[in-house]
């Protein structure tokens, strides 16, 4: 999870570099949000990702909104069938991933139907599999220790009500 996040920083402040010289086509430039106050289907019509700094510019953006105008955004984008949709769905999934692991994982599954992906996105689909992936295992893991430790917790109590009724019965003599 933190291996993502650093990531995702890393992906986000490249794209917050300024070169002077560097001749930046509109075509390629990540297009902004509109305001929130712009519907929902508004917002995803205006999306292309032509490549990974658009998309994750589009993320970082989408995730600053408030919960609820992420999933209107996120209905809109499940009534399309575009690449764009499901990339856009797939960016809406990573912004609470410890809250809605399922689409995540769906998410993941339909971008690698992708069929005409940016240029490295099936790279960065990997590592985004692969920290979902290992993310899945430490909740496996953390279960189980939570598991092991009510078992813990049951048998201690077990134990303190034996000590206490024989406590009890030997005070009754």
């Amino acid at each position: 999870m933190m291996k993502l996040r650093l990531v995702y920083l890393l992906l986000l402040f490249s794209g917050c570099v300024h070169w002077e010289d560097r001749a930046v086509d509109s075509a390629v430039r990540p297009q902004p949000v509109p305001s929130p106050q712009a519907p929902a289907k508004e917002v995803t019509s205006h999306h292309t990702f032509h490549n990974l700094e658009a998309l994750v510019t589009f993320r970082h953006q989408a995730c600053q909104l408030p919960v609820e105008e992420r999933d209107q955004l996120l209905n809109a984008y499940r009534e399309m069938t575009s690449d764009e949709a499901v990339l856009g769905s797939l960016m809406l999934a990573t912004c609470e991933p410890d809250q809605t692991p399922g689409l995540l994982a769906n998410s993941l599954v339909a971008a690698r139907s992708i069929e005409r992906p940016p240029p490295g996105f099936p790279a960065f689909l990997e590592l985004l599999a692969a920290e979902a992936k290992s993310y899945a295992l430490l909740e496996r893991r953390l279960k189980n220790t939570q598991k092991k430790l009510d078992d813990m917790i049951d048998g201690i109590r077990a134990i303190e009500a034996e000590m206490g009724e024989s406590t009890d019965e030997e005070s009754l003599r």
